[in-house]
């Protein structure tokens, strides 16, 4: 449990300059946040309690406000391969753990940036929804 909320933290650390970042403490809460204030990039853990990240996606992509949200996904290697791959055409990036937080914020600049040119919101905002994150 300590290392997830040291990763938390690092990820945090390393995005709260290029964005602002609100964070899902599971699936559901992250549809619930999404739902009622559309962020411009999704970032997702695979593995999380009750709804995990395949379900929040194929939830979100079912919704017309937001199927448009870029979704980024944060998985081990085999869940990628095995269960994930099938939605390449839907995910705009996956994102293989054990990963270095500077490629994480490097990819998820890209995404958040590629939204700002596109007439998004004026602040660059980022759902990220980690497995167990803690609720503060």
């Amino acid at each position: 449990m300590k290392t997830i909320h040291l990763v938390l933290e690092l990820v945090f650390r390393g995005l709260e300059h290029v964005c602002d970042v609100m964070v899902a403490h599971d699936g559901g809460d992250a549809l619930l946040k999404t739902i009622d204030d559309p962020p411009d990039v999704i970032l997702s853990d695979y593995k999380m309690p009750g709804m995990d990240g395949r379900q929040l996606f194929d939830k979100l992509r079912g919704r017309e406000k937001t199927r448009h949200i870029p979704f980024l996904f944060m998985a081990g290697r085999a869940d990628i391969e095995e269960r994930l791959r099938p939605l390449v055409d839907g995910v705009e990036e996956f994102i293989v753990k054990p990963f270095l937080v500077k490629d994480l914020v490097r990819i998820t600049k890209k995404w958040s940036t590629a939204c700002i040119s596109k007439k998004c919101k004026s602040t660059r905002r980022v759902l990220a929804s980690f497995r167990a994150a803690s609720k503060k």
